[in-house]
């Protein structure tokens, strides 16, 4: 009877509405959904009453400020309860902020103003190290060069680096060109010495004393030493000659070799006075004004660690090495037993004309730490 009746059969019997009628365990869920979720809210306020007294263990309980001598209280900006008597690198406990200096007012008993803290024009003096390397003093440079045409048959110093005093002989030289330089000087001489006084020759008209300095001036534009001039004069002609050292110092280079062709022009011996040395520095253009010629300066060399040399600037180029570089600023150093090597690396150090810049309070900086 039950396969075969209506839907209106279905409907009086109440049959079709078995989907409206909760299930038997409904209940039960809804009521443990309720348990979970005040559990998990007394959890949470456990955690945050726990995290309230280990903050407030850590900050050692909230202190009431008394009168204390200035400068010997400190207080969190953000937590002026915390207060300390340690210096100004101490932190929070709570924020980590940096403790502040309590003022006049909070050490005799009123509230501390760290709360806030105003931004003020400070002046900056700053300074600037620059990469430098030592050189030699430019002005000391002597390049010695042939005047002459001929072959270097023997050199006395024939490696870099050597110490030569001046008046050194360099090398010996064979010229064809000297030879009759001498010749004619040495002429010039006995026609004087034999002559009469004030002979003068028609072809040339000059005196045997004229005709004789005029010799000896073309051998010392060759240029041999008086002394060697003197030497030919008493013993003759001499097939080599010297070339000396003009200054003294040190050969940092050589091009002269051994039976080589000297002619005029022809580099043969770079020589250094090394006694004083630049320092050459790359400045950036912003830092060039303020840079001036005499201000002091300060060298470090890492070759001589825990060592300064004090000087002043001497130099500073009037351009740049290309748009918006770098430039030169040279400052020049005694050099006592010769230290300070060319090529060595240095530090120069300037210090700049102070600046208004904008500072905060070290204390309204938060650090955050990882």
């Amino acid at each position: 009877m039950a396969s075969g009746s209506s839907p209106d059969d279905r409907a009086a019997t109440g049959w079709g509405e078995e989907l409206s009628v909760a299930p038997p365990h409904a209940r039960l869920v809804s009521g443990l959904r309720w348990l979970m979720v005040l559990g998990l809210g007394a959890l949470a306020a456990a955690g945050v009453a726990r995290a309230a007294a280990y903050r407030e263990k850590q900050a050692g309980g909230a202190q009431v400020v008394t009168a204390e001598p200035r400068g010997d209280r400190f207080a969190c900006p953000m937590h002026p309860s915390v207060v300390a008597s340690a210096g100004p690198e101490a932190t929070c406990p709570i924020c980590g902020m940096r403790l502040a200096r309590l003022d006049d007012s909070a050490a005799a008993g009123a509230p501390a103003q760290t709360g806030v803290m105003e931004a003020a024009t400070h002046p900056l003096a700053a300074s600037v190290d620059a990469p430098a390397t030592v050189a030699p003093l430019e002005r000391s440079l002597v390049q010695l060069t042939g005047r002459f045409n001929g072959w270097l048959e023997k050199l006395e110093v024939n490696e870099t680096g050597r110490r030569v005093e001046r008046g050194q002989i360099l090398a010996l030289v064979y010229s064809p060109d000297l030879i009759r330089a001498q010749k004619t000087m040495l002429n010039a001489r006995r026609w004087e010495r034999d002559a009469q006084p004030n002979l003068q020759p028609s072809h040339e008209g000059d005196t045997t004393g004229e005709m004789f300095a005029e010799a000896r001036f073309r051998v010392e534009a060759f240029g041999l030493d008086a002394r060697d001039i003197e030497t030919i004069l008493s013993k003759g002609l001499q097939r080599l000659v010297p070339i000396r050292a003009p200054l003294a110092g040190v050969v940092i280079r050589k091009d002269a070799v051994t039976g080589g062709y000297v002619q005029p022009g022809a580099p043969l011996y770079t020589i250094a006075d090394l006694t004083t040395v630049s320092v050459l520095g790359e400045l950036l253009e912003s830092d060039l004004p303020g840079v001036r010629v005499g201000q002091p300066a300060v060298v470090t060399l890492r070759a001589l660690p825990g060592e300064s040399f004090a000087g002043k600037v001497a130099f500073v180029a009037p351009i740049l090495n290309g748009p918006g570089g770098s430039a030169q600023v040279r400052v020049d150093l005694p050099n006592p037993g010769l230290r300070l090597r060319p090529g060595a690396l240095a530090t120069l150090r300037l210090t700049l004309p102070p600046r208004q810049v904008m500072g905060v309070p070290a204390a309204s900086v938060v650090l955050e730490t990882p």
